[in-house]
């Protein structure tokens, strides 16, 4: 299910199918972002902001889930609709995840390269109805000859990842900005970051989901 042909993908190509895809679904995405941020700001003064961020958690999982779909449905990715549901996209997920972060741990560039390669993942696993790891190993297979051009796409929610975590992680280094500015500013660029991931991870599958043959192994 490509919509362009994959030997001649480029870092452009890749950002006008992400507009594409959000300009099919503008209120989702707007309601992710302004409700998840307020939700957000909300946690950081509550009084109990254990309670609130796990909540929080739940919540981004399921925004992530059906912002996936929205897309998908509206972007023409689900022509058989679909038949795996948020228990899948929470397995999906923690699977990748985990794998991702340990990458991180080790040495980073193994994370980064993961994180490149399966962003196609959530794009097979419901548009082909593959399992997690089936989908994880489809997409492994279908990135590799144009690793460069999604890592560059890349850059971008990764320098407003970074941003995020600098604003919670070092608000030392702004100490002339109101808590409540800081909140925002965290909280728009995380979420702001769950859409553009999406985004980003569906305009990959779009790209490249077409005649790539037998899923290889994820190492091979």
């Amino acid at each position: 299910m490509g919509w362009g042909d994959p030997a001649e993908l480029r870092t452009q190509d890749i950002h006008a199918e992400m507009k594409r895809l959000a300009r099919n679904a503008p209120v989702e995405i707007a309601i992710v972002i302004a409700g998840m941020t307020a939700m957000g700001i909300a946690t950081d003064f509550s009084s109990n902001s254990g309670g609130m961020t796990f909540g929080l958690s739940i919540l981004n999982l399921a925004a992530g889930y059906g912002l996936t779909i929205r897309l998908m449905e509206k972007g023409g990715l689900l022509p058989g609709g679909k038949d795996r549901g948020f228990g899948s996209y929470f397995g999906l997920g923690l699977l990748s995840g985990l794998g991702i972060i340990i990458g991180l741990l080790l040495l980073v560039i193994p994370g980064v390269i993961l994180l490149v390669r399966w962003l196609p993942a959530y794009g097979f696993m419901y548009g082909e109805r593959l399992s997690a790891t089936q989908a994880l190993e489809r997409s492994w297979q279908a990135t590799g000859p144009h690793f460069p051009a999604l890592l560059v796409a890349a850059l971008l929610p990764i320098a407003v990842d970074v941003i995020s975590i600098a604003v919670y992680e070092f608000p030392q280094y702004l100490p002339s900005m109101p808590f409540l500015a800081l909140s925002l500013v965290g909280n728009l660029t995380a979420f702001l970051n769950l859409v553009l991931w999406s985004l980003l991870g569906l305009a990959s599958y779009s790209l490249l989901g077409a005649d790539q043959g037998e899923a290889a192994e994820v190492f091979a």
